[in-house]
């Protein structure tokens, strides 16, 4: 590995960092440490040699005065200076030297060349001035270091200074020491220094893998590879790999969103373009020979031209229904909102259906729980959401095979039993159907115009009109369409709420190939999720191959249902 200065990389950084800091530690200590020891033991030496020299104050004093005898007063010096290891002198007041013990740390000539000899300089100012004084170093008539103090001797009273006792201890025990100190010092700093570079550089590698593996990341990100991660941990690196991970899975749902949007926009294109395609191509077909006059025969000409029409109104039904699927899907769609009654709906529905289930050899019935609650949303749409179930239904289901359209109140909703049962057979609706006006069995339209259903919200208690806070307690109403077709399968289930989602035709039933049932746009139930959804409400569906289908309706009832739809445009669309 090469370093260049400064490093660049964040390894060599803290690796230099760190190993400096060792560095520097590991000096201040060898060289710091034993100055510290021999200011210390050089201290803890002179005061002992001061606490000797109180004690041989006592019997120096005598002597100067005399009353002890110098053999006696030359005996103790002995004794003390053994045990203290060092010399001790005798100094009158004029300086002189007069007694020293023979023990000490060597000095030149013996006793004969000291006694009798005068002091010079601090050492005859300090026994004059009579004060305590001390030194380290070398010192007359030492070949060694040494330290030395001096305790002053004076009378009884205080009033005059008799002389001083001099202490003199060797430093080299203390050198001793301290060379031995300084080996041990360098030897454990040369270890330590080898121990922390190796330490610095794998806590260096452990904190800059991550970084690497984030530039890593960050440059992969950036070619568009969203799948690779950070490592993630507690600390600031760890959580900034969480960042850049979490971030990396925003961007790569944001891609495949992205992708999905593209893919179903070439998909819409593909579908509307076919769509569009086929009838344009059937209404050219048939106008082309009515232009040129090849058709002449007054019967053919009508029905090319209620071919025309047919295909017309397919055309347009395909462009009302992409209109309207956009609408809903873009929040864009008014729903002209008040209180639904669902049965009087669905039976409307039934008998709307009758026919073409007869025709069809199907048979339609009805199971309607009791009385249902009135949901609130807009009854156009709503029906149409029931005729896009039927439509499905009838459209898969063979001849001899059975639709069931059924209701029923969830969630504690409900409104008491029905006086009748809401179950018929096809004979009685269709005696039914024979009994009523025909205008009773169109399709109506809205009953109540927007001025109405106005007046009849502002009377309304306000908590019907509030938004809901908890919508998973909600009462419901369930509509539920039923076939005995050939049912969804597993793979085609996730699918069937999608635009232009069709089945395969093989499952439809034959009489789509006879032009019995429209095959349809594949828009019908995309636009019944959507319709729901902007009611508040949500679909299901169930189904086995071989077992027909369910397609579920649920709706939240008047009482708790949201007021946050969309409110009725007075301006208009």
């Amino acid at each position: 590995m090469t370093l260049s200065f400064p490093p660049r990389s964040v390894f060599a950084r803290l690796f230099a960092a760190t190993a400096t800091a060792v560095l520097v530690a590991l000096v201040v200590v060898v060289l710091g440490l034993p100055r510290l020891t021999e200011s210390y033991l050089l201290s803890a030496r002179e005061k002992e040699l001061f606490a000797r020299g109180e004690e041989v104050r006592a019997i120096v004093s005598a002597y100067l005065r005399g009353q002890m005898s110098e053999e006696t007063t030359q005996a103790l010096l002995e004794t003390f200076g053994a045990v203290e290891n060092s010399e001790i002198w005798v100094v009158d007041r004029e300086g002189y030297i007069r007694l020293h013990s023979a023990t000490g740390p060597g000095s030149r000539g013996g006793m004969g060349r000291l006694r009798g000899a005068r002091l010079q300089g601090e050492d005859a100012e300090c026994v004059l001035g009579g004060a305590l004084w001390a030194s380290r170093g070398p010192r007359w008539p030492y070949s060694d270091p040494v330290v030395s103090v001096a305790v002053p001797v004076a009378s009884n009273d205080d009033s005059e200074v008799l002389g001083a006792v001099f202490l003199n201890s060797s430093l080299a025990e203390v050198e001793a020491m301290l060379t031995q100190l300084r080996r041990h010092l360098a030897l454990a700093g040369g270890a330590g220094l080898l121990a922390a570079v190796a330490l610095a550089a794998v806590m260096s590698r452990n904190i800059s893998r991550p970084v690497r593996r984030m530039i890593d990341m960050a440059g992969a990100l950036a070619e568009g590879d969203f799948a690779r991660r950070a490592p993630a941990g507690p600390d600031e690196i760890g959580r900034l790999g969480e960042s850049l991970n979490a971030m990396a899975r925003r961007l790569e749902t944001s891609l495949t969103e992205t992708q999905k949007l593209q893919a179903l926009r070439r998909d819409l294109v593909a579908n509307v373009s076919h769509d569009l395609r086929s009838p344009v191509t059937a209404i050219r077909g048939y106008v082309e020979p009515l232009l040129d006059g090849t058709v002449t025969d007054e019967e053919t000409r009508r029905r090319y031209l209620e071919t025309i029409r047919s295909e017309t109104d397919a055309l347009s039904a395909l462009v009302s229904d992409l209109l309207e699927l956009s609408r809903l899907e873009s929040g864009a769609a008014v729903l002209d909102v008040g209180p639904v009654d669902l049965g009087q709906l669905l039976r409307e529905a039934a008998v709307r259906y009758e026919v073409r289930a007869r025709e069809a050899g199907v048979t339609l019935e009805t199971e309607i729980a009791g009385r249902l609650p009135p949901v609130r949303g807009d009854e156009g749409r709503l029906a149409r959401v029931v005729n896009n179930l039927l439509d499905n239904a009838l459209k898969f289901t063979p001849a001899g095979g059975r639709v069931v359209l059924a209701a029923a109140a969830a969630g504690g909703a409900g409104a008491g039993p029905e006086p009748r049962s809401e179950r018929e057979s096809r004979s009685e609706r269709e005696q039914r159907s024979e009994r009523e006006p025909r205008s009773e069995r169109e399709p109506r339209p809205e009953r109540e115009q927007r001025s109405e259903r106005e007046q009849r919200s502002e009377r309304e208690p306000r908590s019907e009109r509030e938004p809901r806070s908890e919508r998973e307690s909600r009462s419901e109403v369930e509509i539920s369409v039923s076939d005995t077709g050939p049912g969804i399968g597993p793979e085609d289930l996730p699918y069937v709420w999608e635009r232009f989602y069709k089945a395969d035709k093989s499952r439809r039933r034959d009489g789509d190939a006879r032009g019995g049932v429209p095959e349809g746009s594949g828009l019908g139930l995309a636009i019944v999720k959507q319709t729901v959804e902007a009611h508040g409400g949500r679909v299901a569906v169930e189904s086995e191959p071989g077992r027909g289908a369910r397609f579920s309706v649920s709706l939240p009832v008047f009482e708790e249902f949201s007021s946050g739809l969309h409110s009725p445009d007075t301006t208009g669309g």
